[in-house]
């Protein structure tokens, strides 16, 4: 299992707009940043329990803010 791990939970709501934005093909509005809002905030605390640790992967990379592979590791 490959995990993934964002830079910090900060950059999950920024990632969500960006991809939201693709698969719209257009800016996002207002309402549509408070539905990204609501629907990342349900994974909030899964994601923090992993991002400090609680995961258990075979292999962990390590993203940036702009999603490049910083490091790659043996998962826990």
């Amino acid at each position: 299992m490959l995990y993934l791990r964002a830079p910090g939970f900060e950059v999950i709501e920024a990632w969500r707009g960006q991809q939201e934005e693709s698969l719209l093909g257009r800016p996002l509005d207002d309402d549509d940043r408070r539905r990204i809002s609501r629907f990342v905030s349900h994974f909030e605390r899964i994601t923090r329990h992993m991002l400090a640790g609680g995961h258990t992967a075979d292999v962990v990379a390590q993203l940036d803010g702009g999603r490049a592979v910083t490091s790659v590791s043996a998962g826990a």
